[in-house]
């Protein structure tokens, strides 16, 4: 796997909102989410965004939209500040793996975790080129600490 520094720039996305436990997100909560999403929109969007907050023991907060600066019905907006992130290509489906390693080499570059999350963002492409680009939100600027 090689780690990839990334800046992203704010952006809005409008989708829906999960919070739950990592073995219901193991059993397929964040695709069949990823579903209700696309079954609202009626077609599948070339890019779908996923934002994880891991801020509870048990689990986690998932966010699965597509930018939009317009508010769309049905849907929740989140904003998201300009974050940087250490990126790396997944074949797609279980990122527990990728993820473990791009934490690995943001603690072996000195990085840290970004207060105040959020802690990842999946980028889904249509096209599958790459299936998945997963992103480990870090803090590298002194702002950001």
């Amino acid at each position: 796997m090689t780690a990839m520094l990334t800046e992203h720039p704010p952006r809005r996305l409008a989708g829906l909102a999960w919070e739950g436990t990592y073995a219901e997100a193991a059993a397929g909560a964040i695709r069949r989410l990823m579903e209700e999403l696309e079954s609202k929109l009626g077609e599948r969007p070339e890019t779908l965004w996923g934002v994880s907050w891991e801020d509870r023991p048990d689990g986690f907060r998932h966010f699965v939209g597509i930018e939009s600066e317009e508010v769309v019905p049905g849907l929740e907006s989140l904003d998201l500040p300009a974050l940087s992130s250490l990126s790396a290509d997944h074949a797609g489906g279980d990122a527990t793996g990728v993820y473990g390693e791009l934490q690995a080499t943001r603690d072996a570059r000195g990085l840290a975790r970004r207060p105040g999350g959020p802690d990842m963002l999946d980028e889904h492409h249509r096209d599958g080129s790459p299936p998945m680009r997963a992103h480990l939100v870090v803090s590298q600027r002194d702002s950001d600490r």
